[in-house]
């Protein structure tokens, strides 16, 4: 995943998002850094959209 995350930083992807479903866990990648969302919610770097992980992870335990 390290490489795929390298990739995306090097083509300029400003948005780069790591999501565990199976943790309930997720981080923010900028840069070199990773930032793990406390908060369940990860949102753009210009803030137009936020994906709420908790209401997320509630779906995919309604379909198990």
């Amino acid at each position: 995943m390290a490489e795929r995350i390298e990739d995306y930083t090097r083509f300029g992807i400003e948005n780069i998002w790591v999501v565990d479903p199976v943790r309930r866990r997720a981080w923010r990648i900028i840069g070199a850094e990773r930032h793990e969302a406390v908060d369940l919610a990860l949102t753009t770097t210009d803030g137009d959209f936020t994906l709420p992980l908790r209401e997320v992870f509630a779906e995919i335990d309604a379909i198990e």
